[in-house]
This record gives C-alpha cells, sequence and structure tokens, in this order.
C-alpha cells in the first residue's frame, strides 16, 4: 500500500493505493455502507472535497481539497 499527499497551488491531494485485485466495475461508492466507506464520506463532505477512484492495477482512492 502507497499513501501520498501532494499540494498543488491551494488544492491537496491525498492518495491511497494498493496493487491488489482491485474493486470490480459495478462498485458503486455512494451506495455502500460499511463502516469505512461511511468514515471515508464522512471526511469528504468535513473538507468539502471530492473522491475519485481508479482501478489499474489494484485500487487507488484519490481525496482531492481545497486549502
Amino acid at each position: 500500500m502507497n499513501i501520498f499527499m501532494d499540494k498543488k497551488g491551494n488544492e491537496y491531494c491525498l492518495s491511497i493505493k494498493d496493487n491488489g485485485v482491485g474493486l470490480s466495475r459495478d462498485f458503486d461508492f455512494e451506495n455502500l455502507n460499511t463502516l469505512g466507506m461511511d468514515l471515508v464520506k464522512s471526511l469528504i463532505k468535513q473538507i468539502d472535497g471530492e473522491l475519485e477512484i481508479k482501478r489499474e492495477k489494484g485500487t487507488q482512492f484519490i481525496i482531492k481539497f481545497l486549502k
């Protein structure tokens, strides 16, 4: 697992990536009600951020938010 934090201008980008089997294409982040995903959704809402999910060679969650 790799965790990166980057800053470009006044935007921050937090990236969490693994090299596992990845998420299925029908994975629905918005309608998944697990404790982990509820915590991620709550964090994104609190920091007024946005989430991008990439499914290439594992899974990557990218959370972008402004300073």
